[in-house]
């Protein structure tokens, strides 16, 4: 094992999860109805997500108001738990993706989606990232720092070259590098964890519990646009070289990287909440160690159970915050996978790593032009406003780009 997997991940060669009989100090894991016009009352409807015409009715309950929103709430809960009770009965750590909840909070909980993806590319992008972080970690002899770079210049090409913007590739693609992972299960569960993710957003859409989106990829690859991604790619390995070479990885962990390339999005509304950003990751790093550390290390709870507890602290500071940060999901429950030895440097490094990596991103890339990436991201809700053309949209505060809505990382 390299040096860095004996500060992330714990033991040589595959994840082990912990049980019940957990205590301080045991091994943990290593490694969105047709809307003409400014109708207030349907663009009420647009935004709490239900039909403007015969609310679906889910075991005897009308799904009107905000029950379809809250209702995905409980279906991404569900589905974050049995991932994690899978993993603890199978005793394989790897299945347990992170991520997963901050993909399901941008693809199920949030009405219009914050990513220019189809439900197949969701599947083939996430699926390829994370069988490279596999391969790099498995069979390539290199420093970290070179993998997470290569990584990141990979997810960074494939996703521009096929037009798509579902940031948490990069996740997929750094998370087993951070941890060391060298089990070919782990590009496996994310296969099929994604494909479960993308089949029920099918069904939440044939239902009527979110708006149906078809997919609108993002500009066209263009010199402008590999110059700008260039610029990321430099000024991430500038802010994650120190942290590589001092060994503190938990200051570039995935969540860190997802939000860093939102908010290097041009015209991201998020630019006006890059504070209650960074604060939100460094309670949700907190509430996720706490969580971990006194349900089941303390306590020996199962982890599923930490798991639940989290994603449900998670869905109360989405609702007393007024905002959705799908990178934040896998920021609360990264505490799962990794090393109790160095848990509670977790929180410490994870804020300071938000204000780098966030605060940086703010400072470099506010001051580009945002018009090209405002009218992509109204053009893309056009197909849940049917029948408005974009013009009309660009005037229209109904239908303007909310963070709460769809923040774009």
């Amino acid at each position: 094992m390299s040096e860095h997997g004996k500060h992330v991940g714990l033991q040589e060669g595959k994840r082990s999860v912990p049980t019940g009989s957990a205590h301080k100090g045991d091994p943990a894991p290593k490694g969105r109805s047709g809307f003409k016009g400014g109708s207030t009352a349907k663009a009420s409807r647009q935004k709490t997500g239900h039909a403007a015409k015969g609310a679906p009715v889910i075991l005897g309950v009308e799904m009107s108001g905000r029950r379809p929103l809250y209702f995905r709430y409980l279906c991404a809960l569900v589905f974050i738990t049995l991932m994690t009770l899978i993993a603890e009965l199978l005793g394989d750590a790897e299945i347990i993706f992170p991520e997963t909840l901050a993909i399901l909070t941008g693809m199920w909980v949030v009405e219009r989606p914050p990513w220019h993806v189809s439900k197949l590319w969701l599947v083939i992008l996430l699926t390829a990232s994370a069988l490279l972080g596999y391969f790099l970690v498995a069979h390539i002899d290199c420093p970290i720092y070179v993998k997470y770079m290569t990584g990141f210049v990979f997810c960074t090409v494939v996703l521009y070259s096929v037009r798509c913007t579902v940031w948490p590739m990069f996740s997929a693609c750094i998370l087993p590098i951070l941890l060391g992972t060298d089990s070919i299960i782990y590009p496996i569960a994310v296969f099929l964890l994604m494909t479960g993710v993308a089949l029920g957003m099918w069904g939440l859409e044939e239902l009527g519990l979110h708006g149906k989106s078809r997919f609108r990829p993002s500009e066209r690859p263009n010199k402008q646009g590999w110059l700008l991604w260039l610029g990321r790619v430099v000024l991430f390995g500038v802010i994650a070289a120190p942290a590589m070479y001092f060994g503190q990885y938990y200051l570039v962990v995935p969540p860190l990287i997802v939000a860093y390339v939102g908010f290097s999005q041009r015209g991201n509304p998020l630019h006006d909440h890059w504070l209650k950003t960074i604060i939100l990751f460094a309670i949700v790093a907190l509430l996720g160690t706490c969580c971990r550390f006194l349900l089941n290390l303390t306590l020996g709870l199962p982890l599923t159970l930490v798991t639940a507890v989290s994603a449900c602290m998670l869905f109360v500071l989405f609702e007393l915050f007024k905002i959705h940060l799908p990178p934040i999901g896998a920021a609360v429950l990264l505490p799962c996978v990794i090393n109790t030895a160095t848990i509670w440097l977790y929180p410490l490094e994870l804020a300071a790593g938000a204000v780098v990596l966030i605060g940086g991103a703010h400072l470099v890339f506010r001051w580009l032009p945002d018009h090209l990436d405002a009218r992509r991201a109204l053009e893309e809700s056009e197909e849940r406003v049917v029948g408005a053309p974009a013009e009309q949209l660009l005037d229209n505060p109904a239908c303007s780009a909310q963070p709460y809505e769809s923040p774009s990382m």
